[in-house]
């Protein structure tokens, strides 16, 4: 099993989005791989919708020019908040551009994927809402989600969790407190304890 991985593209024009691509297609071609996996920011965030919306589009078409599955997160600038800029996107807007062709199950800002001809479950986590008071969290819904997720994991089955941030605010930089992250932890570590 093997994946590209990259993150905080922030995506400008006249920066190295195009060296990305170039580097992704060269690896693409020379290792058998089973995706793409971004794990957020594609972009800056302080733009006009419309140009995001551009930004996007852009990347999305050249990641999936490479020709394999791609799977992302949205990081805290893909909602187009960033600087306070006023042309914010709903997540209904943030799944219509970033994941409608990704998430199937549903249209949550979050979801899984299982991998079964190597029994693995992706999961993707989102954890920013620019609406609440402490931003960087994961909502009450994500959270029993999650956990209903990690309770329907085939036994058999490993998992890996993907987040733009750690769920600690001791290990993140910017943060003070993230919203239910210890709850998160703890889910995680009871699944983990319950697998061995």
């Amino acid at each position: 099993m093997g994946f590209l991985l990259l993150t905080d593209s922030h995506y400008v024009v006249n920066g190295i989005w195009d060296d990305t691509v170039h580097n992704m297609t060269a690896v693409a071609e020379q290792m058998k791989l089973d995706g793409i996996i971004h794990l957020g920011d594609l972009t800056d965030g302080m733009v006009s919708r419309e140009v995001t919306t551009d930004y996007v589009s852009k990347m999305m078409e050249d990641m999936r020019s490479i020709g394999l599955p791609l799977y992302l997160i949205l990081g805290n600038h893909d909602s187009n908040y960033f600087a306070n800029n006023p042309e914010r996107f709903t997540e209904e807007e943030q799944y219509e551009l970033y994941l409608k062709e990704i998430n199937k199950q549903d249209t949550k800002l979050y979801y899984y994927i299982d991998m079964e001809w190597i029994r693995v479950r992706f999961i993707f986590l989102d954890f920013f809402d620019y609406r609440e008071k402490v931003r960087y969290g994961f909502s009450d819904d994500e959270v029993v989600w999650f956990q209903s997720v990690l309770k329907e994991t085939p036994s058999e089955y490993r998992v890996l969790i993907f987040s733009h941030v750690p769920p600690l605010a001791e290990i993140h930089y910017w943060s003070d407190e993230i919203r239910n992250g210890n709850r998160m932890m703890e889910l995680a570590e009871e699944y983990a304890v319950d697998l061995h």
